[in-house]
Parts: structure tokens; C-alpha cells; sequence
């Protein structure tokens, strides 16, 4: 009985090690492949946000961001600031943004962003101003001069 209870408990501690396993062990996931990697972007922020289209209405109306992945490990955290712009390209107004959400390595992946946007609202973009990076204590800033364009 006690050698049984021992292989049940070793068996079961064994699937909970395969289930904990970190993120950064995961071979990367393809890019999707009707989109198109940006530039890397120069001041050397790991991430990179692209307007792809809104969803819903009025209030409950959101900006669906491609989040591009540049790091060789996952990014499990970022601050922004997005710009709200009109059809002419023009700042209506900027919004704070922080992200808790596990961006894999290499990764692209949707998120939907943005609250209180003005109704003329027709694009947004994104300046990367903080990243938390796996396995590292302190988080990526953005250099004084600015996040990413």
C-alpha cells in the first residue's frame, strides 16, 4: 500500500512540474502569417504595438493592437501611452496603458486597448515607455528623449 500511495504522489508531483514548466522554455510561436513584422524599433524597445481596426460602439469601443514581440524571452508586462488620432493623423488626445499579459518570445498577438477615446478617433498608436522582461529584475525604460513612434 505504502509503495502505491508513494508512485501516486510521485506520478502526480511529476504533472504538476510539466504543468508549472516556465514560459520562456516554449520554443517561440510562428508569426501569423498574413502579418507583417515592423521594423525593429531603433531605441531598442522590445515591443512594438500596430493599429489593426476597432471593435464594438460608443463607450464600449476598443482599438485591436497587433503586439509584436521582438525580445528572446517573453514580456510579462508594459507601460504606454496611446495617442488617439484623427483621420488627419493629428493627437485628439493620449491615454495611459499598462499591460499584465504574457507576450511570448518572437510572438505576435492581438490585444484589445483604449478607453475614453473621442468619437472622431480613427487610428491609434502606441510609445512603449516600460517593459518587464522574464528573468530580469529591473524593467526596460524608454530612453529620456522618448518611447517608440
Amino acid at each position: 500500500m505504502r509503495i502505491r500511495t508513494l508512485a501516486l504522489c510521485l506520478a502526480a508531483m511529476g504533472l504538476t512540474a510539466v504543468g508549472c514548466s516556465k514560459k520562456d522554455d516554449a520554443p517561440a510561436e510562428a508569426a501569423k502569417p498574413d502579418v507583417k513584422w515592423p521594423d525593429k524599433p531603433a531605441n531598442g524597445a522590445p515591443l512594438a504595438l500596430e493599429f489593426v481596426r476597432f471593435e464594438g460602439e460608443g463607450e464600449k469601443r476598443r482599438a485591436v493592437m497587433n503586439v509584436f514581440n521582438f525580445a528572446d524571452v517573453s514580456v510579462t508586462q508594459f507601460v504606454a501611452d496611446l495617442q488617439y488620432r484623427d483621420k488627419d493623423g493629428n493627437v485628439l488626445k493620449t491615454f495611459p496603458h499598462t499591460q499584465y499579459e504574457v507576450f511570448t518570445k518572437k510572438s505576435v498577438d492581438d490585444l484589445e486597448v483604449g478607453f475614453f477615446m473621442p468619437p472622431e478617433t480613427t487610428s491609434v498608436t502606441a510609445t512603449i515607455l516600460k517593459a518587464k522582461l522574464s528573468g530580469q529584475d529591473a524593467m526596460w525604460e524608454a530612453p529620456a528623449e522618448g518611447g517608440t513612434p
